[in-house]
């Protein structure tokens, strides 16, 4: 008799037990991630944060995720996310400031999750008094200026550091203003030169150059576009190419003190792993900037440019493009 009740005390656990775990098991979350895709870099944050969301149990039979992606401030890109919004997911992630500034405008209630933005800020973060949407947490990506622009002195020494952006860039302005507070401690100055129809074939124009002079090239979504254009005025007057984006070392740049976009994803998937779980809301989230940042070194371009660098700045760990 007493085994009889104990097996059924067991069996009973046990059933309790599974139908708990299949009870989060059918619970099927919907998940929009809003992103200009046509970037590396943010693509990065989106693997990243599916891979993430994986690593914390939500596979492909708990969430269905559903994709925008949109062109900066576009009406058609509103319309569509407002359309989608209709019929509300449980969570959106999103990747870029541009995106995440109209995803503000939009979303008040579902919970956000952002990521790949150079620093939290304008309509995400109050001006170091909290969050403006308390339903927004996230992860950025901005790299520590001071110390990439003096591991870029560094490696070639400059005076003047040449910045291209586009005006209307939500991420150009903050680069440009950590850039010059790292210039007044180094002993350099910033020349911001504004990305236009008027300078999109030859964007540094008259800008004087010589061997004291470098280009810094920032997370901007327009700059990027004309990445070409720019490297190869930087290369026809051999100066010396700097960048937090790996895909920009990749693609010609000479040296990058890069932001890890993959690490952002996935470190903001455990941020919305957490509120799905109804662990913590959004508001209870603090904001993280990803810890780990890669130097890459593009030595053919170096070479064909006929720039050089010191050899203490080859040290393990660095990725070098020969």
């Amino acid at each position: 008799m007493k085994k009889t009740c104990l097996s059924f005390i067991v069996i009973t656990l046990l059933l309790v037990s599974a139908s708990g775990v299949l009870s989060v098991e059918d619970t099927n979350y919907r998940i929009l991630i809003v992103a200009n895709q046509r970037y590396p870099f943010y693509r990065q944050a989106v693997h990243g944060f599916r891979l993430g969301l994986r690593e914390q149990g939500y596979h492909e039979d708990t969430v269905t995720f559903e994709t925008l992606s949109i062109d900066s401030g576009s009406l058609t890109s509103r319309e569509k996310l407002k359309s989608i919004l209709r019929d509300p997911p449980d969570l959106v992630f999103v990747v870029g400031a541009s995106s995440a500034d109209l995803v503000a405008d939009e979303i008040t209630k579902i919970p956000v999750v952002f990521s790949g933005v150079y620093k939290a800020s304008g309509k995400l973060v109050d001006s170091g008094a909290g969050y403006d949407k308390v339903n927004f947490c996230g992860v950025s990506v901005g790299v520590p200026m001071e110390k990439a622009a003096d591991f870029f002195q560094q490696a070639r020494y400059f005076d003047t550091l040449m910045v291209v952006v586009s005006p209307d860039d939500p991420d150009s302005a903050m680069q440009i203003a950590d850039l010059e507070s790292a210039g007044e401690n180094l002993g350099f100055k910033v020349e911001a030169i504004a990305l236009n129809e008027e300078n999109s074939e030859s964007p540094l124009g008259d800008s004087d150059t010589d061997d004291k002079t470098a280009l810094y090239i920032p997370l901007d979504l327009k700059v990027y576009g004309s990445l070409r254009v720019i490297l190869k005025e930087a290369e026809t007057r051999k100066i010396p190419v700097f960048t937090m984006l790996r895909e920009v070392v990749l693609r010609g740049a000479h040296l990058g003190f890069t932001a890890n976009f993959y690490l952002a994803g996935e470190m903001a998937a455990f941020k919305a792993a957490d509120i799905l779980r109804g662990e913590s809301s959004p508001g209870e989230l603090s904001i993280h900037s990803v810890p780990m940042f890669d130097i890459v070194i593009n030595e053919r371009s170096a070479r064909s440019s006929g720039i050089t660098f010191p050899p203490e700045i080859y040290s393990a760990g660095v990725e070098i493009i020969r």
